[in-house]
């Protein structure tokens, strides 16, 4: 007999829902592999909570849950996305089944790197900034369900988790994209990479940021993020010049490069670097706005006020549109990666 669990997590993921039967965009179930281990994941779905009585019967979407222990007294709070699209729908919760030989240790020894793994890989690919983060980072992101099959679609567990309260996402001007079945795939395909290039996870972690009003957190989040970047162009143009040396034995002060100003560095130092380009040169208006964040940066992380100095004007952190400082950390990534594919694709 197959073992499910079912997670629900405290925000929605925005899924590809299409009118049209038998769209070829719609997420089905699927086969998947974590460290080893396959399980079938169905497509996610919505579910809410219920109030529970003493042997409490919840529905989520097409399953009925019977039995739980622990329940009663639980209320998993959740604020839905303020978007109404055509054609989609929010989604929280996502059922995995287990072959019978996967014991349940094996399964609860996996169970939250699989989960943190794949919120993440949705994130990354969707750009749903909310997916995976909340008010406080001590809360947890989900809520487990550890289900035994009695008949088809009834199942009896045990509450295997805590409450999680979250936040209410906004729009921000971001491309955000919608789960489809090529998004899906490319999400349980990379379960099993190893990538620790957090760039777009920090950038992300600044919209939300930005979304429950920690504007400090969004610039360190944003610096982190383009600071990351950077320093990958910058590997690849020092790669180019000592192709005998391994990327660990980078050293900055090798390409002349002796002080910690990221706006200098994406000015004057790659006008003098091989590649001979200039971000401030050719996007002065988005380099402008790298510098506000730059300022910031320093005076947040030594402790001062979140005040700076700007062509002998004074800026609050409160009063900068940041519309266009996300605009430009997007402008500066964009220009960045396509560097890095420059140098790497024609040695220049």
């Amino acid at each position: 007999m197959q073992t499910t669990i079912v997670i629900t997590i405290p925000n929605y993921i925005l899924a590809h829902h299409c009118s049209e039967k038998r769209c070829k965009h719609d997420i089905i179930k699927t086969k998947a592999n974590f460290e080893g281990v396959d399980f079938f994941i169905h497509p996610p779905f919505y579910s809410e909570s219920k109030e529970a009585s003493i042997f409490p019967t919840v529905r989520f979407g097409d399953l009925k849950f019977a039995n739980f222990r622990n329940l009663k007294n639980q209320e998993f709070l959740r604020v839905a996305p303020k978007f109404s699209v055509k054609d989609t729908k929010q989604c929280n919760t996502f059922r995995i089944d287990f072959p019978k030989e996967i014991g349940i240790k094996r399964i609860e020894k996996i169970e939250e790197q699989l989960i943190i793994k794949l919120m993440s890989l949705i994130r990354k690919y969707t750009n749903q900034y909310w997916v995976n983060a909340s008010k406080f980072q001590t809360q947890k992101i989900y809520e487990s369900f550890h289900l035994k099959m009695k008949t088809f679609n009834l199942f009896e567990g045990t509450f295997h988790s805590d409450v999680v309260k979250a936040s209410s996402p906004l729009n921000y001007p971001i491309k955000i994209l919608h789960l489809n079945q090529n998004l899906w795939q490319d999400c349980l395909k990379d379960l099993n990479e190893d990538n620790k290039e957090i760039s777009n996870s920090k950038f992300l972690d600044g919209i939300n940021s930005l979304q429950i009003g920690d504007r400090e957190s969004m610039i360190l989040n944003f610096a982190i993020s383009i600071e990351i970047k950077k320093n990958l162009l910058f590997k690849e143009i020092w790669k180019l010049q000592n192709q005998e040396k391994d990327y660990s034995e980078y050293n900055q002060e090798d390409l002349g490069i002796k002080d910690y100003n990221l706006p200098s560095h994406i000015s004057k130092h790659l006008k003098r670097s091989i590649i001979n380009v200039s971000f401030k040169d050719e996007h002065p208006e988005d380099y402008k706005q790298i510098s506000y964040i730059w300022k910031f940066r320093g005076n947040i992380a030594h402790g001062e006020k979140s005040v700076i100095n700007h062509d002998v004007q004074n800026i609050r952190l409160s009063e900068i549109d940041t519309e266009a400082i996300i605009k430009s950390v997007i402008k500066l990534t964009e220009y960045l990666e396509s560097q890095i594919l420059n140098v790497k694709s024609n040695g220049i």
